[in-house]
């Protein structure tokens, strides 16, 4: 359900689907905090969020929880045009495929977050403006590829998602007019990434 939320909210820019959570409120809380601690920092400021509202067809959040007195009707059609997590029926609604949800909600442990989240989410900060993007989950996915294919060898740099991954971070650096000491590291580790190949 986590990776299911996680895809939802990075590809709202692009699926158009409010994203609403039948829960306990304190649940509903958490459900927005987790969210939040797996995106990159710079962009957690832009997740809009009510832990409750009693209408959610009246407001314009990304996310937004409620209770099954609502308006909310939670009829079939809200699980297709809306991404509803229902946790009190125990239904949720499907969510497209995205990279960066499965490896985040893989990784969201203790121990691995601060091994291997955090590494990402610096890179997320350093390729990504500070403003937010129209089309942040097609940013995500090109760093999320560039990471599992130079970071972590789980994607081979011959196949298509890593080769997206590549050309997409050379083609962010050659829009840059600076290089940064952590950009010219990142060209040798695709050097390197690409003579093992």
């Amino acid at each position: 359900w986590f990776r299911s939320l996680l895809a939802a909210v990075v590809r709202f820019d692009t699926d158009k689907r409010p994203i609403v959570i039948l829960d306990h409120v304190d649940h509903v809380a958490l459900w927005i905090a987790a969210v939040t601690f797996a995106l990159p920092g710079h962009y957690r400021p832009f997740l809009s969020f009510a832990t409750y509202h009693h209408d959610p067809y009246q407001v314009n959040y990304r996310l937004t929880g409620t209770t099954a007195d609502s308006r909310f009707r939670f009829s079939a059609d809200e699980y297709i045009s809306y991404f509803v997590l229902n946790a009190e029926a125990n239904r949720i609604s499907e969510a497209n495929d995205s990279t960066y949800a499965s490896f985040v909600a893989k990784n969201f442990t203790p121990d691995l977050y601060e091994e291997k989240l955090l590494e990402l989410f610096a890179m997320c900060s350093a390729q990504m403006p500070s403003s937010p993007l129209a089309n942040v989950d097609a940013a995500l996915e090109a760093i999320t590829r560039f990471f599992l294919t130079v970071r972590e060898g789980a994607i081979s740099p011959s196949s298509p998602e890593g080769r997206a991954g590549l050309v997409a971070f050379l083609s962010s650096v050659e829009e840059k007019r600076t290089l940064s000491q952590d950009d010219l590291e990142q060209v040798v580790a695709i050097a390197d990434t690409l003579f093992s190949a």
